[in-house]
C-alpha cells in the first residue's frame, strides 16, 4: 500500500460529504438503514482492489456522520473522526493498525476540550490534560502505559487546585498536598502505594490544626490539635 493511497482520499472528503456521490478512481458503495438513510457509504481504490484497503463513513439513523477513516485489513488505520448524533466531534486523532497514537483530542458535547494528550501503542502515554464542562482544567499529569505517572495537578472547579502529588503505577506517591477551594491548604503528608503512610498535617486556613501519623490510611499514635492560634488543646492516641 503506497503513501499516496493512504493519504489522497483525505484531500477529497469535502466534496464527499457534499455530494455523498462516486469518487473519480474508486469503487463506491453505500447501506442503507431500514428508514432509507445512510448506513455506510466506502470507497476502495479500483487500481488495487485487493489491498484491503478501504475509506469508510458510519452514519447514525438520524442522518448524521457517527465516524470515518481509513480502514486496513478491517483495522482502523490514520486519521479518524468520531461524532455525537447532533454533527459536533466527540473524538479525533490518528491509528495505527487498530491501536490509538499521537496526539488525540476528545471534546463535551457541546464542543468544549475534555481531554487532550498522547496514545503509544493504544494506552495513554506522556502529559495529559482534563477539562470540567465549564472549561476550566480539571487534572493534568503523566500516563506511562495507560498509568498515571510522574507529577499530577487536580483542581477545582472554580481553577484553584484541589491536589496535587506524584503517581506511580497508577497509585499515589511520595508527598501529596490538598487544598479547599478557596486556595488554602488543608493537608499535606507522605503517600506509599496510594495510601497515607507517615507524619500529617491538616490546616485551617493554612494554619496546623492537627498533627500525627497514618498508616495504612488510619490514624496511629499520638495525635495533637491545636487551636487556631497554635495553643495545643490535646492529645488523642490513636494505638489505644
Amino acid at each position: 500500500m503506497s503513501f499516496v493511497k493512504i493519504i489522497l482520499p483525505v484531500f477529497f472528503i469535502l466534496s464527499v460529504k457534499a455530494f455523498s456521490q462516486d469518487v473519480p478512481g474508486y469503487d463506491y458503495t453505500v447501506e442503507k438503514y431500514g428508514n432509507g438513510k445512510l448506513k455506510t457509504e466506502e470507497w476502495v481504490p479500483l487500481d488495487n482492489p485487493n489491498s484491503d484497503s478501504v475509506y469508510r463513513k458510519y452514519y447514525f439513523e438520524n442522518g448524521t456522520v457517527e465516524k470515518e477513516g481509513w480502514l486496513i485489513n478491517d483495522r482502523e488505520t490514520g486519521y479518524w473522526k468520531i461524532h455525537f448524533e447532533n454533527g459536533k466531534i466527540r473524538t479525533e486523532g490518528r491509528y495505527d493498525k487498530g491501536e490509538k497514537t499521537g496526539y488525540w483530542i476528545s471534546f463535551f458535547i457541546d464542543g468544549k476540550v475534555e481531554q487532550k494528550g498522547n496514545y503509544l501503542n493504544n494506552k495513554k502515554s506522556g502529559f495529559w490534560e482534563f477539562y470540567y464542562l465549564n472549561g476550566q482544567k480539571k487534572a493534568e499529569g503523566g500516563f506511562d502505559n495507560g498509568l498515571k505517572d510522574d507529577y499530577w495537578t487536580n483542581y477545582y472547579e472554580n481553577g484553584n487546585k484541589e491536589s496535587e502529588g506524584y503517581y506511580f503505577n497508577d497509585k499515589r506517591v511520595e508527598w501529596w498536598k490538598h487544598y479547599d477551594s478557596k486556595g488554602y491548604i488543608i493537608a499535606e503528608g507522605p503517600v506509599a502505594n496510594g495510601v497515607k503512610d507517615g507524619y500529617w498535617c491538616h490546616y485551617k486556613d493554612s494554619i496546623i490544626i492537627e498533627t500525627g501519623k497514618y498508616y495504612l490510611d488510619c490514624r496511629v499514635g499520638y495525635w495533637k490539635r491545636f487551636s487556631e492560634n497554635g495553643e495545643l488543646i490535646s492529645i488523642i492516641n490513636y494505638s489505644e
